[in-house]
């Protein structure tokens, strides 16, 4: 079961939806803005949901960034039952929300496939929308699509307003989507799986947010950390924490990290950085390159601040090559618990 929440009405979706900057930029300044301010909305998740069945219990309850919903789908196949989920960004909503009804209305996994996977022109097709949508009951989010759909043809919104879908269309590269929920065979297992939980999605800024003490066990950043100064960051990890259950974790996602690296920090190294590791054909002056050895050194700072208030676990998964800029093997996770 899916419960929504949003501030705003289908036609003040629409408007945001038209009116934020839909480019994804990376090593830009939005330190001092809301994070994903200029972040396109997400239909697939650029992480590895490898972590999930490591790291996280059935019986866990878990609060997350809704992101592109990917790994909430891995973690109710998991048997993740409670899942509380929030995005800054009010169109992540509904484009959750469609996601969703995508797999829990279509008939049949090629037509899921078709809508969701699929990288041509055929994806987010208007005719496999409007089955989700007259499949679904009335909601601000079933007319915000409606209207979209009335405005746009699939491959325009695609074009217009999500991010990425220039570079699948101009080289016909499939997405890579690291999650299980995906697979053809698990198709009717994460129907039941849905069918069997409880998602809350939810408009929010998980920093400045009610959070109850005492009811979740885990707490998902995904890789929020990008968004905010790193003191500020910490402290609202620390803030997060003490209203955990006993033993409560948070999780952090980072991209294109090497597990290598994390070791030269633990020695108060910079990491040995080589040419391969970055991504030549998006690095192509010394101020990208500048900028992407930045984010490593800040990355460092923020894991030795981390070190000092928490008790890290690190488990390196094959990346998703989320960011353009490296050429790395591995994404990091790191697990947090209070000292």
């Amino acid at each position: 079961m899916l419960i929504t929440k949003n501030q705003k009405n289908a036609q003040a979706l629409r408007d945001h939806f038209y009116n934020t900057r839909h480019d994804v930029m990376f090593f830009h300044d939005v330190r001092d803005k809301s994070p994903y301010n200029h972040v396109a909305p997400i239909w697939t998740s650029n992480e590895n949901g490898q972590y999930i069945r490591q790291m996280l219990k059935p019986s866990d309850t878990v609060l997350t960034i809704g992101g592109s919903m990917d790994a909430i789908f891995d973690m109710a196949l998991h048997g993740i039952r409670n899942i509380y989920s929030v995005d800054v960004n009010p169109v992540q909503i509904p484009i959750c929300w469609l996601k969703y009804y995508a797999l829990t209305k279509l008939d049949n996994y090629y037509e899921f496939e078709s809508f969701v996977i699929d990288a041509s022109i055929f994806a987010l097709s208007d005719r496999l929308a409007g089955k989700i949508l007259d499949r679904t009951e009335i909601s601000e989010e079933n007319k915000f699509w409606r209207l979209v759909y009335k405005e746009n043809t699939s491959l325009e919104m695609r074009l217009k307003y999500f991010a990425n879908e220039t570079y699948y269309l101009r080289t016909g590269e499939g997405r890579r989507i690291n999650f299980e929920y995906v697979k053809k065979e698990n198709w009717d297992k994460v129907r039941k799986a849905l069918n069997e939980s409880t998602i809350y999605l939810e408009r929010e800024d998980i920093f400045d947010m009610y959070i109850p003490e005492n009811v979740f066990d885990v707490v998902c950043l995904s890789n929020l950390h990008n968004f905010y100064p790193i003191d500020y960051y910490v402290e609202k990890l620390r803030e997060l924490s003490s209203k955990l259950k006993k033993d409560g974790r948070i999780v952090l996602y980072f991209i294109g990290m090497k597990p290598e690296w994390f070791d030269s920090w633990d020695k108060d190294l910079f990491p040995d950085v080589e040419e391969k590791d970055l991504n030549r054909a998006y690095i192509k002056d010394g101020i990208k390159k500048l900028g992407v050895l930045q984010q490593i050194y800040d990355t460092g700072n923020l894991y030795k601040k981390i070190k000092k208030y928490f008790k890290v676990s690190l488990l390196p998964v094959k990346t998703g090559k989320g960011y353009m800029f490296y050429n790395t093997p591995t994404d990091c996770i790191l697990v947090l618990q209070s000292k």
